[in-house]
């Protein structure tokens, strides 16, 4: 299937409401976790998911699920992933707003999302803001599609 990879008219709007929302959420294994807020906010900029989302959404349902769907597609953590569908930035300070970004967490990298000179991440409620200085690695969003 051939797709568009302009966003959608509107998708800053939509992108602020998606983290605006997810501020009052609860981190949940599979509905909201790092990498379902990142498909959310991907989603929210095109109107559809990103092509690895369709692959590995709805898999999992606690920590050690997600780390077993990555290993049983072949990567070892959520980077390998978003690396086997576009290159990393050079630098994840670049990242633009609506950028997928990582930060090392509990058990490997978390995703964020670039917007307003910060990376939001989720936490255990709502989201935490993250200088871009903190992350490890970036994919512009564009390339996730």
């Amino acid at each position: 299937m051939i797709r568009s990879v302009a966003r959608s008219e509107g998708w800053e709007l939509r992108l602020v409401a998606e983290i605006a929302g997810a501020r009052a959420r609860e981190w949940e294994w599979g509905a909201h976790d790092c990498a379902c807020f990142a498909a959310s906010c991907l989603t929210a900029q095109w109107g559809f998911p990103p092509v690895l989302w369709e692959r590995l959404a709805g898999r999992w349902r606690s920590e050690a699920g997600a780390a077993r769907v990555l290993r049983r597609e072949g990567w070892r953590d959520v980077g390998e992933a978003f690396d086997s569908v576009t290159a990393r930035l050079p630098q994840p300070a670049l990242a633009m707003r609506g950028d997928i970004a990582a930060a090392p967490g509990k058990g490997g990298l978390s995703l964020g999302v670039a917007e307003g000179g910060a990376v939001w991440f989720p936490a255990e409620r709502g989201l935490v803001r993250l200088d871009p200085a903190v992350c490890v690695a970036a994919w512009p969003a564009e390339g996730l599609y």
